[in-house]
């Protein structure tokens, strides 16, 4: 519906004028504004992507650097049970006072 002629008539029935009218105005400048804005979306969209992909491969290299310098899971006291994961000190298992734990006691010890 971009253009729609329009006929003006008398009350007698002649013809007046007729006119090519408008009814759909839009500025002339909305499609480069349009671009503009979709260009601004698509690159932020990627700048956050990339951004999280960073924060989460420093927050893994972090998590597995610490998890590979405690002892617990090679203890004998540590379960995988996710309610108690030490019998021992349940509050301090797999955080970095675990490191130096005196209740360490490797699974390979057949004493226990």
């Amino acid at each position: 519906m971009d253009k729609t002629n329009l006929i003006l008539e008398k009350p007698e029935g002649r013809l007046i004028d007729r006119e090519n009218i408008n009814l759909v105005k839009t500025p002339e400048f909305a499609p480069s504004v349009l671009s503009i804005y979709l260009a601004i979306a698509a690159g932020s969209l990627i700048f956050f992507g990339i951004l999280h992909k960073k924060v989460q491969n420093h927050i893994t290299t972090d998590l597995l650097s610490h998890i590979n310098r405690v002892p617990c899971m090679h203890c004998h006291f540590f379960t995988m049970n996710p309610y108690l994961r030490c019998a021992v000190n349940p509050v301090t298992v797999l955080t970095k006072e675990a490191i130096d734990c005196a209740d360490y006691c490797p699974r390979t010890n057949k004493h226990l």
